[in-house]
């Protein structure tokens, strides 16, 4: 962008769009204090012309500034009168524009400039003011036939299970029903469902209720850290532990699994699907094995369940998780599998509730909405809108240059996108992404916020630094094409903007 005479500022490459707006307004506040023409000129860095121009509304942009802009240039222009820089000045409510957000709104009332702002990346190009959520393996939204299914157990059907009057009875016999509904999707029996509170509680209870000191477990280097953190806290207790390498696409070697089990092997924990690269490990073939050799099996299925189909008989399972908020359910409530004759120490002491596995009061309310939303879920598994949707996904933004796909192309989650793009950061993108209205992530939700790259992603073979330009984009049921055709707009435009001022970028 060509410098303007007397105005070399870092700020105007950042609102250069409403500076034009800024600097009128500044020499009209000017000529009313009685200030001359040219000294305002020789000041701002433009011609007397200009400014009769200014005052006779002929010239600068036709963008009305907003009234708390208006005041920030009063007081701007005060300072100025008592000997501060104009230049200063200006650059001081530049800043202010931008810092307050002003800089979007003045894009998406007047539209955006020909060449956009690479510092905002206002979304005026969404659909009005719609965001676009894609990182449904976070959490989802509780759908509205959830809802409505809870709203009963929150006032008029509050019982607790566990008290005998007429309230109670309601309550159990609601929680009952439920346990055997949930229990047919994957092919177990009622008493084998376990309530919990999420994921993370399903999968230490798998872990801590079977491993005590001696035991040797085995596990995979891509689990997700409600495993992974718990096997570490379990080696300092004693317990030995295998974590078993994965391929360039996140699969596990059988043979390796066979190899690592030892005497002392209670058991395996092998997530069903990635949490960030949506690979779907080979279950059935590992429970085989795990069967063969009298060992337990647990699975992470908290990403799979209702969204691929799950035999746990047919799978040789014997431990499941699971969680209701990754299908559209409430949050705070999961269930553990637990297979009939399987023995576990409680992680918690109490009530002796859900059959003395789990105490503590049930949240009926939750189990009710889990169930509604693993019914409708488990009735959407055929349909493959969304998966469809994924592979076009997929399929452009492979388009990019520098980019490729993490995990399996074929065996992956019908919802799951996880691209890499040369030469940019992850959370940069992710930023530029949510200024654009489009939620997505660059690794798991809970751990977004470190700044060390994805521990899976290092194991399936990148390095630090490719590893940092990840994108995982997934979808839910209320996406549309239309947010993929954005989406997939979007990203491309902020890959190369992102690439321009990126200083390993030769393009």
């Amino acid at each position: 962008m060509p410098k303007k005479a007397g105005l070399n500022l870092p700020q105007e490459i950042e609102v250069w769009y409403v500076l034009p707006a800024i600097r009128k307004e500044f020499a009209m506040k000017m000529v009313k204090k009685g200030m001359k023409q040219r000294e305002i000129a020789n000041k701002l860095g433009i011609t007397e012309a200009a400014i009769s121009q200014y005052i006779k509304n002929k010239r600068a942009s036709k963008i009305k500034l907003d009234e708390k802009i208006i005041k920030e240039i009063d007081r701007a222009v005060e300072r100025v009168l008592k000997g501060s820089s104009v230049l200063q000045e200006i650059q001081n409510v530049c800043s202010f524009v931008k810092r307050e957000g002003y800089l979007c709104k003045i894009h998406r009332k007047y539209g955006t400039p020909p060449k956009k702002c690479d510092i905002c990346s206002c979304f005026v190009e969404t659909v009005g003011d719609k965001r676009i959520y894609m990182d449904h393996a976070a959490t989802t939204p509780v759908a509205p036939e959830v809802l409505e299914a809870m709203k009963p157990f929150f006032n008029d059907k509050f019982g607790n299970p566990n008290s005998l009057h007429s309230f109670g009875q309601e309550a159990e016999k609601v929680l009952e029903e439920c346990r055997s509904r949930i229990a047919k999707i994957i092919n177990a029996s009622p008493e084998e469902i376990v309530f919990t509170s999420g994921g993370t509680e399903s999968d230490n209870m798998a872990l801590k209720g079977i491993l005590k000191s001696g035991d040797h477990l085995i596990t995979s280097a891509i689990e997700h850290p409600a495993i992974r953190e718990t096997a570490k806290h379990l080696e300092d207790r004693g317990i030995k532990v295998t974590f078993l390498p994965v391929n360039k696409e996140g699969f596990i070697s059988i043979q390796n699994l066979e190899k690592a089990i030892t005497k002392e092997t209670k058991l395996v924990s092998i997530m069903h699907a990635n949490n960030e690269i949506g690979t779907i490990e080979p279950i059935e073939e590992i429970g085989c094995i795990c069967k063969k050799h009298n060992i337990l099996f647990h699975t992470d299925a908290v990403q799979s369940f209702c969204k691929v189909p799950i035999d746990v008989r047919r799978m040789n399972v014997d431990l499941l998780s699971a969680s209701s908020h990754k299908i559209h359910g409430p949050r705070g409530i999961g269930l553990l599998y637990t297979r009939k004759g399987v023995e576990i120490t409680p992680l918690m002491h109490g009530g002796g509730q859900e059959n003395r596995k789990r105490s503590g009061t049930i949240n009926v309310a939750g189990v009710v909405g889990f169930t509604k939303a693993a019914e409708i879920a488990a009735g959407e598994m055929k349909n493959d809108r969304i998966k469809k949707m994924r592979n076009r996904l997929i399929k452009e933004l492979l388009k990019v240059k520098a980019s490729w796909l993490n995990g399996s192309k074929e065996n992956r989650l019908p919802n799951n996108v996880n691209m890499g793009f040369d030469y940019i950061e992850g959370e940069a993108l992710i930023l530029r992404l949510n200024d654009k209205g489009i939620a997505s992530s660059t690794g798991s939700a809970c751990s977004s916020k470190s700044l060390m790259p994805s521990h899976v992603l290092l194991a399936i073979g990148l390095n630090p630094q490719k590893a940092h330009g990840s994108l995982r984009l997934t979808l839910g049921r209320n996406n549309t094409e239309k947010d993929v055709d954005y989406v997939i707009k979007s990203v491309k435009e902020v890959v190369e903007d992102l690439r321009k001022i990126s200083p390993l970028c030769k393009q």
